[in-house]
């Protein structure tokens, strides 16, 4: 599979390994989309798992994480920019979330959709992330969470924008997809760990959410 091709250069730090890679799937067909959802986001669950049995370490996993951000920002950069007028997403990782990629992959696809986008990165303090919710008026606002300590830190903020935004909350990570059962106390409009159907829900939404607060 292309994606373990893509995951052992980066194990070794072999950055222009990783660029050359990237470069062939692109000239293969392979889509921006693609190369976030097949090569990317596999590659980092597979440090993630590999981590949980000791058999990485917190160095590898960084040294992954900052050569995939790398590879995400490039593949994503020639994208148009939407319209101003378009639906606004909100991006956040909770504040005691300190992973980014899957916001990061997640920014791209909805840039590719036709939303606006405002990524505001990880460890979000609550507080600051309900006064920029106030302050721009998002109509979509997704979550990130990757580990199941930190559902309960999702549920919070998602019942904390019910009280000043009426845009749809969207909460998502792959421990969703492991655990489902932890979708449903969270209170959010839309929860899983697939970004897809995230952008597909925001795109079915967005058009009926009010921009005012409530």
């Amino acid at each position: 599979m292309a994606y373990r091709s893509y995951l052992e250069l980066a194990l070794r730090g072999d950055r222009p390994g990783v660029r050359n890679l990237v470069d062939k799937l692109r000239k293969a067909g392979y889509t921006p989309e693609r190369i976030a959802l097949e090569i990317v986001g596999p590659a980092l669950v597979e440090v993630g798992d590999r981590w949980m049995r000791n058999e990485l370490s917190v160095a590898d996993e960084h040294l992954v994480s900052a050569i995939s951000e790398r590879v995400l920002a490039e593949t994503f950069l020639d994208l148009a920019m939407p319209p101003p007028d378009s639906p606004l997403v909100m991006l956040a990782s909770v504040h005691s979330e300190a992973h980014r990629i899957g916001q990061m992959i997640l920014e791209g696809l909805f840039l590719q959709a036709g939303f606006q986008v405002n990524a505001l990165g990880s460890q979000v303090p609550t507080p600051d992330l309900l006064a920029m919710v106030k302050r721009l008026r998002p109509q979509v606002i997704g979550l990130s969470v990757t580990m199941s300590y930190h559902v309960p830190a999702a549920a919070q903020a998602v019942a904390l924008l019910r009280e000043v935004t009426s845009a749809k909350l969207l909460v998502g990570g792959a421990i969703f997809k492991e655990l489902p059962e932890l979708a449903e106390p969270i209170g959010a409009d839309w929860v899983g760990s697939d970004s897809l159907e995230a952008v597909r829900f925001a795109r079915e939404n967005a058009s009926r959410i009010p921009t005012a607060d409530r």
